[in-house]
C-alpha cells in the first residue's frame, strides 16, 4: 500500500520563562513574497504548582497562548527569525507542554505548515 503525506518538519523547543527567545529558521528555498504565522497554543488540561487542574489555550478550541513575532532575516537564503519577548515567554505555564507551528503563505496563495513541534517552558 502507498502512503502520501505532506506534514511538516517536527522541531521541538524549550525556553525558560521570562528569558527572551528567538529562533533563527533557515528554509531550502527563497522566500521572498512569502507571508508568515507562528503561534503557540495549548492542545489539552495542564497541572498547576498548587496542584489543581487549568485549561489552557489551544488553537483547536480557541486555547491560543500567545503569537510569535516574524523578522525577516534573508529571505533570498530562506532565513527568517522567530521571537517571543520576555512577556510573552511569562505567559507559560511551568512545565506545561505546548505545541507551536510555523506556516507560511507562498506567492500564488499556496499555504504549508513547514515546522511544528512541542514547546515546553520551565522556570529558571
Amino acid at each position: 500500500m502507498a502512503n502520501y503525506q505532506v506534514l511538516p518538519d517536527i522541531l521541538d523547543i524549550a525556553f525558560n520563562r521570562g528569558d527572551e527567545f528567538a529562533l533563527l529558521v533557515t528554509a531550502d528555498r527563497d522566500l521572498t513574497g512569502y507571508t508568515f504565522e507562528a503561534s503557540t497554543y495549548y492542545p489539552g488540561v495542564s497541572p498547576t504548582s498548587e496542584g489543581q487542574t487549568v485549561v489552557l489555550p489551544s488553537i483547536a478550541d480557541g486555547r491560543f497562548v500567545t503569537a510569535f513575532t516574524v523578522e525577516e532575516a534573508d529571505l533570498p537564503a530562506g532565513k527568517i527569525n522567530l521571537r517571543l519577548n520576555e512577556v510573552q515567554t511569562n505567559l507559560f505555564v511551568n512545565g506545561g507542554i505546548y505545541r507551536w507551528y510555523l506556516r507560511w503563505t507562498a506567492p500564488g496563495d499556496i499555504t504549508r505548515t513547514a515546522i511544528s513541534g512541542s514547546l515546553i517552558a520551565v522556570n529558571p
